[in-house]
């Protein structure tokens, strides 16, 4: 094995974190990634679920087949997430 193939590799054989093969990661993984983190953070902190949007984000929120409510920027989600509608959301 080259110098080169040894700074490739870590102690256990795989590519280390920073190498281009460690950072592909299918797009599909990432959003179940984030939807499991969401989810978590909505049933167990929602006062910290604000913090996956920022100043630009819009959340809509509603019941299927009625008016549905659009909260603009983290400030306005904030307040709705606060104001209890996510309140025994799965």
């Amino acid at each position: 094995m080259s110098a080169v193939q040894k700074q490739q590799t870590t102690s256990n054989g795989t590519a280390p974190a920073t190498s281009p093969e460690a950072r592909k990661v299918a797009t599909q993984e990432v959003g179940w990634l984030f939807a499991k983190e969401y989810y978590k953070f909505m049933n167990s902190d929602p006062e910290r679920l604000h913090q996956f949007y920022g100043k630009k984000s819009i959340s809509i929120h509603g019941e299927e087949g009625q008016s549905v409510f659009q909260a603009n920027g983290q400030q306005e989600i904030r307040s709705t997430i606060e104001s209890g509608e996510f309140k025994g959301r799965k």
